[in-house]
């Protein structure tokens, strides 16, 4: 299905990465026009039809699609307002205006589903007859296989430009598609002597679009609040950081995303034996491959490793092996010795596989791993730290 939808894609979008502000914005607007057209058409459409018909359903289903027009007009407006660059007020540019964008659209169908609802139920305890016959039938079939296209057409290119918005359009675009496959079947079960399916199909319309409505908000609240990366993001940052020369890890990454752009901070380890003028160089090196390969601006904090100790491998060997028995613990890092007047410590980080969830209370894996690491070096304080919840790895 992607392939043939591909074909009525603009070639630019088709085989490239679209990321610059404005090129999104116009593919946006692209979908967002042809949504228009195409549901003003059905909307007048349904509505004639439902009239002549007298089916409660269709009349509902074509406001369903007219409902479809105002979402459209919703990102259209959204994207041309997160196409506006950054200023003073707002200097990480206007493009989660997107998300307010779609939370509008979640209220919109809501709105229309409860309309649905009630005018549904009114119908089902007062059945009137529909006009059926095979022309109408074949009409609603139409109108379902031009929702499921378009619903298809708007996923794709939210796909390919990576748009909550377009998404949510799309699931309205199969909402109506949904709905009106109900339409046909309170079409159809009326000509056969069962009136009250019209009523009831526009009640189950008015669920879809509730159900649609929240998973949509719910979708673009979490968002705005605050969503974590996904591990791919976080799998392929690391990649790129380590390709760089002289990297020997990455770790500690915190990510905002504004749209498509993506703002980064990441912890590097670099062996403490290059000099500042070398360590920045490195610096500057995992910045500049992270902006060409994410269009991501970063912020690089470097961590000097001691590579030529004796202890720190030792106390590697012994971590491998001790937090190998712990599959609640993903990995370490940060490993230090620091020599203090009256004692000498270990410190290292511990990365849980489920963040936040990792303690050192008696009886737990970090006191555990602390004790039997404390046995190896009795020499030493051990110290073990954990990342906040918002920092990955």
């Amino acid at each position: 299905m992607a392939q043939l939808i591909d074909l009525f894609l603009p070639k630019r979008l088709r085989t490239g990465v679209v990321q610059e502000r404005t090129e999104r914005a116009f593919f946006g607007r692209l979908e967002g026009w042809a949504s228009i057209v195409v549901n003003t058409i059905l909307f007048l459409s349904k509505l004639v039809v439902g009239i002549v018909v007298n089916s409660l359903a269709l009349i509902a289903d074509a406001f369903h699609s007219l409902s479809d027009v105002f979402t459209s007009i919703v990102v259209l407006v959204g994207y041309s307002l997160s196409e506006k660059p950054g200023d003073r007020e707002h200097p990480y540019g206007h493009q989660r205006i997107e998300y307010v964008a779609t939370l509008v659209i979640a209220i919109l169908l809501a709105v229309v589903g409860f309309e649905f609802i009630r005018q549904g139920f009114q119908r089902f305890q007062r059945p009137e007859p529909i006009k059926s016959s095979w022309v109408v039938l074949l009409f609603i079939v139409v109108t379902i296989v031009i929702k499921y296209g378009l619903g298809n057409y708007s996923r794709r290119i939210g796909q390919l430009i990576k748009s909550q918005a377009l998404e949510a359009d799309a699931f309205h675009h199969y909402s109506d598609a949904v709905s009106s496959i109900l339409v046909l079947v309170a079409v159809l079960g009326s000509g056969l002597g069962y009136p009250q399916l019209d009523g009831l199909a526009s009640f189950l319309v008015g669920a879809i679009l509730i159900y649609g409505g929240f998973k949509i908000a719910r979708d673009s609240a979490d968002t705005l609040i605050g969503q974590p990366p996904s591990p791919d993001t976080i799998a392929r940052i690391r990649a790129i950081c380590r390709r760089v020369e002289h990297v020997l890890n990455a770790h500690d990454i915190i990510v905002h995303t504004y749209g498509e752009k993506l703002f980064i901070s990441v912890h590097v380890e670099i062996d403490q034996r290059n000099s500042s003028i070398q360590a920045h160089a490195i610096s500057d090196a995992v910045e500049a491959a992270l902006v060409s390969e994410l269009n991501a601006l970063a912020t690089i904090h470097l961590d000097p490793v001691d590579t030529s100790s004796d202890v720190i491998k030792k106390v590697k060997n012994e971590l491998d092996i001790i937090i190998s028995r712990y599959p609640e613990i993903k990995e370490y890092h940060d490993v230090r010795i620091i020599d203090k007047p009256d004692h000498r410590l270990i410190l290292f980080d511990l990365v849980p596989v489920m963040p936040g969830k990792l303690t050192c209370l008696p009886g737990s894996a970090c006191d555990n791993i602390k004790k039997q690491l404390a046995e190896n070096f009795p020499d030493y304080q051990i110290e073990i730290s954990f990342d906040p919840i918002y920092i990955f790895n």
